[in-house]
């Protein structure tokens, strides 16, 4: 039997508008740190560019920063290169001791 894991009603404010959501109670954190790091992105780039930029230009921009941000901690997480030589080489190493006991 699975065990079920908790929901929460929580409403995201994001300035003057709040987004209502359903999560998971262990991901509230993560929601309320992800609201905070939009709010923080987009008065970054209205602080610089307002009344140069739309307020969909301005969105896109934060929007892009963010995407880029999450793709970088992507790609330098990846361990599939380490994955790749570890491999390697237990096979070398099962092959040389393979080699030692024939």
């Amino acid at each position: 039997m699975s065990e079920e894991r908790e929901k929460l009603r929580i409403n995201l404010k994001l300035y003057d508008t709040e987004i209502p959501l359903r999560i998971y109670r262990e991901e509230e954190a993560l929601y309320r740190r992800a609201g905070d790091l939009v709010v923080s992105t987009v008065r970054n780039y209205t602080a610089r560019a307002q009344g140069k930029k739309s307020a969909i230009d301005i969105l896109n921009l934060a929007l892009v920063e963010i995407a880029l941000k999450y793709e970088m901690e992507v790609e330098r997480n990846d361990t599939k290169p380490f994955t790749d030589i570890i491999t390697a080489l237990t096979a070398e190493v099962e092959k040389a001791l393979e080699d030692k006991t024939a």
